[in-house]
């Protein structure tokens, strides 16, 4: 992999968005071990995102941020550190202007917003990244998220999105400690 890993990281997915291939790395005294490698799907428009909506995964370095599930649905991950649960009013701002841009916001709210609580499964395990979120630049794009792919792997909006049997096998590499390097 042609990325450093900070030292407090455990584990690097790094994603190379031309050959649609999640590399798994583990942080080892320093030095990256490879572990394994998962098929993902990205943006329906590629990747090196722009702009809200242009349905393009960025390129960059991101953290992953404590990831969310849906209990009705997948009920044995209650127990999984570093998940909380979904809840069916939560929403991700995506109207651009607005103070709550690329921020949780409940469902409903008269801003615009990716709704959370989906009929597809898609969202039943969900890890938002810090894409845009330090400086948020309004209109550089939200709702960044590394999820569960749908059956085709059809191209997402923008995110990241894997199978459900790899998000399984990957949800005890999860949480605060893991770097997503997004590459072309």
């Amino acid at each position: 992999a042609a990325a450093e890993l900070n030292e407090k990281d455990k584990y690097l997915f790094y994603v190379d968005a031309t050959n649609s291939r999640l590399y798994l790395y583990e942080n080892i005294n320093g030095k990256l071990s490879y572990k394994d490698d998962y098929y993902v799907s990205i943006g329906k428009n590629g990747f090196g995102k722009q702009y809200e909506g242009d349905k393009k995964t960025p390129v960059g370095t991101f953290k992953l941020k404590p990831g969310l599930f849906r209990g009705d649905r997948m009920l044995r991950l209650c127990c999984t550190p570093g998940l909380k649960l979904l809840r069916s009013n939560m929403g991700w701002c995506d109207q651009a202007g607005t103070g709550l841009y690329n921020r949780w916001i409940e469902a409903g709210h008269r801003f615009s917003h990716e709704r959370m609580w989906r009929d597809d499964h898609v969202y039943d395990v969900v890890f938002p990244t810090s894409h845009n979120e330090s400086p948020r630049i309004q209109g550089a794009g939200s709702a960044i998220f590394f999820h569960l792919a749908r059956p085709d792997y059809a191209g997402t909006e923008g995110c990241v999105a894997i199978s459900p049997a790899d998000m399984r096998r990957l949800l005890p590499r999860l949480g605060r400690q893991v770097e997503l390097v997004i590459t072309r």
